[in-house]
């Protein structure tokens, strides 16, 4: 149990935690820096751990970044006695389990206090996180990564689940790929948007750059998360990316969800029925002859063999009437009716 008080400490006295396992962004330094400045008694204590005859800053990276740049001294404080550093780096990890936080100094952190060989020292959220090993390659390009975003977004956050899984990958070259595909993922979405992949998606991303043989083939089946906040597009709208593109496709996964993945970068997406189009028209080669898509409910009303589907135009009552009569007497015919708007 720790053992806190309150004080003040000089900022220019304090020593930073040797990992420092949160994200600071521009625009979130910008705004404590305008408190800083105008009203510096609003900000927060920061806490200090006090090591021997060193402090050390275990909480409050940003705060005392924004006193400093306005050129405040000193700041409010909670300060605790410790044994040594190790402990210090435990006390920094427990006061940042929220917010944005960097998973590579988070991995680092848990190494350096031995959390892999002792799970209890920390919660059990971290236990992946601890096991898990960033080879050179992947590691540089998540710190480049998680750097140019801080300049652009205001909250960056790479979830645990997205660390734990890239750090679990144990070859070197599959490691490095799929990070390259998930990142690029993240920057192909809206710039207003950062988020990663769910964890239903990373499955299929990993699972697609698994090393196989020729003769292999792979079946990639998933379960989508429950509750699920990941993009979702209509089905017109998915139908119309497959016809236009060479790297999208349609899976039906074994919940009976439609998803449309593309082969290139492994972005999936969820795809809704649309509730307005029963139906999508798709044009072939001639123009006057398209090809007509019913969903699959209608097939199953219709008894039919796709094979065996009569397609009739009706342009007018007398064609309706024409068809009628082409019924024998005694005949039950299914149909379905397609209606222009």
């Amino acid at each position: 149990m720790y053992k806190f008080e309150d004080g003040q400490v000089p900022l220019a006295d304090l020593k930073p935690c040797p990992f420092k396992v949160t994200l600071q962004t521009a625009d979130l330094l910008s705004e404590v820096f305008n408190t800083a400045r105008s009203h510096p008694e609003r900000i927060e204590p920061i806490t200090v751990a006090l090591v021997g005859n060193e402090r050390f800053l275990v909480d409050g990276h940003l705060r005392a970044s924004a006193l400093g740049m306005a050129k405040v001294g000193h700041s409010r404080a909670r300060l605790v006695r410790l044994e040594d550093l190790r402990e210090a780096v435990r006390l920094h990890i427990e006061l940042n389990t929220h917010g944005s936080i960097n998973p590579i100094a988070m991995m680092d952190a848990l190494s350096y206090i031995g959390a892999r060989d002792s799970p209890g020292l920390v919660s059990q959220r971290y236990s992946l996180l601890a096991r898990g090993f960033l080879h050179e390659k992947s590691r540089k390009m998540i710190e480049e990564f998680l750097a140019d975003a801080c300049k652009k977004y205001r909250i960056v956050e790479m979830p645990f689940y997205v660390a734990a899984r890239l750090a679990s990958i144990e070859d070197k070259e599959e490691q490095f790929k799929t990070v390259k595909i998930v990142l690029n993922a993240v920057r192909s979405a809206k710039e207003s948007r950062f988020a990663f992949p769910s964890p239903a998606d990373l499955d299929v991303i990993a699972l697609s750059l698994r090393p196989k043989k020729a003769e292999e083939k792979e079946v990639v089946i998933f379960e989508p998360e429950e509750g699920s906040h990941g993009a979702r597009i209509s089905r017109k709208e998915a139908e119309n990316l497959v016809r236009g593109s060479a790297h999208d496709s349609i899976l039906m996964c074994t919940c009976g969800k439609r998803m449309l993945i593309n082969t290139k970068t492994r972005a999936v997406s969820s795809i809704r029925d649309d509730e307005r189009d029963s139906f999508v028209r798709l044009e072939g080669e001639d123009p006057a002859r398209p090809a007509i898509m019913i969903p699959e409910t209608a097939l199953d009303f219709l008894e039919a063999d796709v094979d065996s589907l009569r397609f009739v135009k009706i342009g007018s009552r007398k064609d309706l009437e024409k068809l009628a009569s082409s019924f024998k007497n005694g005949a039950h015919a299914r149909m379905v009716v397609i209606l222009s708007r």
